[in-house]
């Protein structure tokens, strides 16, 4: 049986599979389950993914954004030091932050082989560095140029 410009009030309920061919078009939605699969979504307008600072969201592949992203939390990769924040061929402008901390340990360096854990931080006059292994404080002479 095949149903042709199907129009519902109320609610529509399916017991097995729903299967559409074409677009689906909504005002509001809500999936209230696990989706396993979504080969493209384009949404306009403000979108909200969960309903709880637990829940968990998964994209692979790529995500692109043409304007900005917020966060009211951390941003962490997947596993530690396998993943990059930019390439060669497309850098960051500009990075803002308060404090510079920098850890290569367990990847040493090419230079001499070892490890360091160092933060970079900022004074009126200096910009210092701590040495969070040995807890050694150093500042950088600076000359001004003219």
């Amino acid at each position: 049986m095949r149903a042709y410009d199907l129009e519902v009030t109320g609610s529509l309920i399916t017991t097995g599979s729903l299967k559409v061919v074409g677009d689906i078009t909504a005002e509001q939605y809500q999936i209230r389950t696990t989706i396993t699969q979504v080969t493209m979504s384009a949404v306009s307008g403000s979108s909200r993914f969960g309903d709880s600072v637990d829940d968990t969201h998964m994209f692979t592949g790529s995500l692109s954004n043409s304007g900005s992203i917020s966060s009211n939390g951390n941003v962490t990769p997947t596993s530690d030091n396998s993943h990059n924040l930019g390439s060669a061929s497309l850098r960051w402008a500009n990075v803002y932050t308060a404090d510079l901390h920098l850890n290569n340990e367990g990847n040493p360096n090419i230079v001499d082989g070892t490890t360091g854990n160092w933060t970079v931080q900022e004074g009126e006059e200096y910009i210092y560095l701590v040495n969070n292994k040995s807890n050694e404080k150093f500042k950088l002479v600076l000359e001004k140029i003219e």
